[in-house]
């Protein structure tokens, strides 16, 4: 059981099969312009809403 145990902390994760996924069809930067777009328009609708009647 041991044995098993180190196999599987070292396996890669979703976050690495996806990264590379971007990185090979080069679209890491249009991701990073997404993320970043979607991140600033959620964290600005509370405050529009609060402005709101």
């Amino acid at each position: 059981m041991p044995g098993s145990d180190r196999q599987w902390r070292r396996q890669t994760d979703q976050f690495d099969w996806f990264s590379n996924y971007l990185r090979e069809r080069g679209m890491q930067p249009q991701w990073r312009w997404a993320t970043f777009s979607f991140t600033v328009l959620l964290a600005t609708l509370p405050v529009i809403m609060l402005s709101s009647p």
